[in-house]
């Protein structure tokens, strides 16, 4: 009956969480040209500081900060950078010493380099989809509750 007890009440932890009121989570779609995004990364950097950023890899055009995911709410410039894997140059028989060829961004310089997107990360869970065409910054779209 204790071992029962006991099971029971590490599920319940597990479904509820540990109670980490200070922890965002963060997930979301990323589509360019009305195209999910491959691959790539989402960066979340502290505008304040004080911390390193956050890199949330991208994949099928789905991204999600993972359950050991230390990140702090607060406010943070997004930078998305992704691979036209479509325009890569990789070759499938290069060797492990074999110079890498540079990669051509799918999404434009205002998507990364030259974000000027801000976000306030709240403490729980972050629904946030982004989404642009050629040439524009992303849209966002919140889906978390206020």
């Amino acid at each position: 009956m204790n071992n029962t007890l006991c099971l029971l009440g590490g599920i319940t932890l597990l479904i509820c969480g540990c109670g980490d009121a200070e922890i965002s989570h963060v997930m979301g779609k990323v589509t360019y040209n009305g195209q999910p995004v491959t691959a790539g990364l989402v960066s979340f950097e502290p505008v304040e500081g004080g911390s390193l950023p956050y890199g949330i890899s991208i994949h099928d055009g789905r991204y999600t900060s993972s359950s050991g995911s230390r990140i702090k709410p607060g406010k943070y410039i997004v930078r998305i950078t992704a691979p036209d894997l479509s325009r890569s140059n990789l070759d499938a028989n290069a060797g492990p010493n074999d110079p890498v060829p540079p990669t051509v961004p799918l999404v434009p310089a205002s998507w990364n380099v030259q974000s000027k997107l801000s976000l306030d990360l709240r403490p729980g869970i972050n629904e946030i989809n982004f989404s642009g065409e050629k040439m524009t910054p992303p849209k966002v779209e919140r889906l978390d509750p206020q």
